[in-house]
């Protein structure tokens, strides 16, 4: 009964054309499709483009709505190679019915590539084959009808590669930006309710980019706001490899800006408005190494600005704070940072038309056609305006530096606790000499402290440099004050005789450099740099001697040392007014004040020493007669002169 009744439902003409078109339908799609797909895109691409298309016949899947094409080709009609593409995969959603939008459940690009040529003329390598396509009233009405409406689900683009070359200068330049990989989630296109467009995207590895604008046609206007959020620094390591010997950097980058865009009159406009970037934890280090040599917690950028036709730069603040720079230098005074940036290879090697290891003479390159672009500035480039960039704060802060120093036989520890660094810029370069003027400056440092392997040799509560100010143009350098705060220092001769803190600088055993030249070294003709420091002071020092070669030991401590030198300039022939103070632990106590020329070491002074404590010296006194100096004090007021 039941077949009867399926047998009689099959035969009904409506089915049976169902049935036919379904047949027909996958008939065509496994065996007719994947040709004639193939011939049609071949014969449309040389009849409207006189390019050369060639691709394996593409799978169409009927169940999926998928289609996969392998070795996709492109070159132009001589032959060279614009594009191509291992394998390309589509597939298509039924849902773009319903949502009149062209959706895509996945979008595929396997070894991609692509070659750009900047050709004389101000030509590409591509604009025959777009010319061929429309002419210039079907662009403007395609761009008048704004982006379409897509939704691609998942796009992937993996071992893609990009090739540059500009072949209207000489030599040529060429370059290539392998391997590219890109992986996008939910890419849309929406327009709102007033036609402005949208595009975001997320990709596999967490960043999140977005960007929203409106395209004006008369005049060209582009407006919007762009931002990428989460970017992963790791992910461009495959970028540097093989140009820097250092492992995958660490950390997260964001960046956003508002941007406006206009040709009017055959000029371009380009202005950038709240633009703000960040860096968060960042680390670098060398291939290797179990440490980084740079940590820093954050880096923001903030309040920038960009306008092209005022050639003009602003930027609000740049902020570092937190982290720490560990540094080592080598025996040869070299920094290990130094060696991370790799050779590179020689530009040109084995291309067409170089040499490449024959030892050939190359021949002298061509002069450039007229109308051909040149590397040289034109009157007209010269006589622009210079560009000006302003930066409203620099503060650097809470950074600590760790340097080992291998120049020393016993290598050399430094340590500080904290940097900070802080000032305004103002330049003006691009046209006629640079204009660099920096004002506010100051920079610190806290919890400095040297040691030579196990054993410390010198620390201080911090230095400071104050009020500093500077112009390039008029090589002149200002600060208010340079302090020094609370150092200690110990030093000690030893039964033997030696000294420790002098055999902790000895230098190591190295090669003498080489000499290259005749060593003549050329004077400067610009005229030497004007600087002036209004006063330098040194507060709360400690100095405790000791000498363990006579018996008992002898030492004195000498506490809140305080020197102090006002007015020093680049003028250091002339005479500058200096005090001096210090207290001895052991009792006494010397002020001085007077002249000091640095130049020659000449100084003039009034000096005042009272209750200077002679026990110290009973170690001393006890070598020379057996006397016992139970107590005693010294004192002396007067002038002190020193010639130099």
């Amino acid at each position: 009964m039941l077949a009867r009744r399926l047998s009689r439902f099959l035969l009904k003409t409506p089915v049976i054309i169902a049935l036919g078109a379904l047949a027909a339908y996958l008939l065509f799609s496994w065996f007719a499709f994947g040709p004639l797909a193939q011939w049609g895109a071949v014969k449309f691409i040389a009849d409207k483009t006189g390019h050369r298309l060639s691709l394996d016949p593409p799978v169409f899947d009927p169940f999926r709505l998928s289609v996969t094409v392998r070795n996709l080709r492109l070159t132009d009609p001589e032959g060279k190679p614009l594009a191509g593409c291992k394998e390309l995969f589509v597939d298509f959603a039924l849902s773009s019915l319903l949502r009149f939008a062209w959706t895509f459940d996945a979008l595929r690009l396997t070894a991609p590539e692509g070659r750009l040529a900047l050709l004389p003329g101000d030509r590409l390598n591509w604009t025959a084959f777009l010319d061929a396509f429309k002419g210039k009233e079907e662009e403007k009405a395609e761009l008048a009808k704004g982006l379409p409406r897509l939704l691609i689900r998942n796009f992937v683009l993996k071992e893609g590669r990009v090739d540059f070359s500009d072949q209207t200068v000489s030599p040529l330049f060429e370059t290539a930006v392998t391997p590219l990989d890109i992986a996008l989630e939910e890419l849309s296109t929406l327009p709102d309710d007033k036609g402005a467009y949208q595009i975001s995207a997320r990709t596999t590895q967490g960043s999140q980019w977005r960007w929203k604008g409106e395209i004006g046609l008369r005049p060209v206007s582009v407006t919007g706001a762009f931002s990428l959020e989460g970017f992963r620094l790791a992910q461009l390591e495959p970028y540097l490899k093989g140009r820097f010997a250092i492992a995958a950097p660490e950390g997260t980058a964001g960046f956003s800006t508002q941007y406006r865009i206009g040709y009017e009159n055959r000029k371009l406009s380009l202005n950038l408005d709240s633009l703000a970037a960040a860096i968060e934890g960042l680390r670098l280090r060398g291939a290797g190494a179990a440490e980084p040599s740079l940590a820093l917690e954050k880096i923001t950028f903030a309040g920038g600005s960009f306008d092209l036709e005022r050639r003009s730069i602003r930027i609000a603040a740049i902020d570092l704070a937190g982290g720490k720079v560990k540094l080592i230098r080598r025996t040869d005074g070299s920094l290990d940072v130094q060696q991370w940036p790799l050779a590179a290879a020689p530009a040109g090697e084995g291309k067409e038309g170089k040499t490449a290891g024959s030892g050939a003479p190359v021949p002298p390159s061509p002069e450039p056609a007229a109308g051909r672009r040149d590397s040289q500035p034109t009157d007209e480039a010269a006589k622009a305006a210079p560009w000006h960039l302003d930066l409203g704060r620099f503060s650097l802060d809470g950074i600590a530096i760790h340097l080992l120093d291998k120049t020393f036989a016993e290598p050399l520890a430094l340590a500080i606790g904290n940097l900070k660094i802080g000032f305004k810029a103002d330049a003006r370069f691009g046209a006629g000499p640079v204009h660099f003027t920096l004002s506010e400056g100051g920079a610190a440092l806290e919890g400095i402290a040297a040691s030579s392997g196990e054993k410390p040799l010198f620390a201080m509560d911090g230095a400071a440099l104050e009020g500093v100010r500077l112009s390039l143009a008029e090589r002149r350098a200002e600060a208010l004050r340079l302090k020094l705060e609370r150092g200690r220092l110990s030093a000690v001769r030893a039964s033997d005789g030696a000294i420790p803190l002098l055999a902790a600088l000895k230098p190591a055993a190295k090669a003498a450099p080489e000499q290259s030249g005749t060593g003549e070294v050329k004077a400067s003709a610009d005229p030497a740099w004007k600087w002036r420091l209004a006063l330098a002071d040194l507060n709360g020092f400690q100095v405790a001697l000791r000498d363990e070669k006579v018996n008992p030991a002898a030492g004195v401590t000498l506490e809140e040392v305080g020197i102090s030198v006002a007015g020093l300039s680049q003028n250091l022939d002339a005479a500058v007014p200096v005090r001096l103070g210090l207290r001895v632990r052991e009792g006494g106590v010397l002020k001085a004040q007077g002249l000091l020329v640095p130049a020659k070491g000449s100084l003039d002074a009034q000096l005042d020493l009272s209750g200077l404590s002679l026990i110290p010296a009973q170690p001393y006194i006890g070598q020379a007669a057996k006397v016992v100096l139970v107590s005693g004090q010294a004192g002396t007021r007067g002038r002190l002169k020193v010639d130099g």
